[in-house]
């Protein structure tokens, strides 16, 4: 059979006869295309960055970060313990939105 063509049961003249459209969207149904991505354009930055404050090892770097914005507390500059988990962040998600197109 051709592609995209009608092709109709050999018995047309029989009653119940059927008309198969084959490889064209019925517009009348949804496709049934599979999705396997876990973002949206909507929902990737909540969501990667829930995902990314489940680490531990990032969880410890914000708390640094919270720590060193207090006088008593401050060990480096506020503004240098910031550029660590921004950049693993920066990076982690970089490299799962790439996945997620893939």
């Amino acid at each position: 059979p051709a592609h995209g063509r009608m092709q109709t049961h050999p018995a047309d003249h029989l009653p119940g006869t059927r008309t198969v459209i084959v490889d064209r969207p019925d517009p009348g149904h949804e496709s049934n295309v599979v999705r396997t991505t876990r973002y949206s354009a909507l929902t990737f930055i909540p969501k990667n960055l829930f995902e990314q404050f489940h680490r531990g090892a990032n969880t410890y770097f914000v708390f640094l970060v919270f720590i060193n914005w207090f006088n008593a507390l401050n060990v480096y500059q506020r503004e240098l313990t910031v550029v660590p988990i921004l950049c693993v962040l920066l990076i982690s998600a970089t490299k799962d939105a790439f996945e997620d197109m893939r």
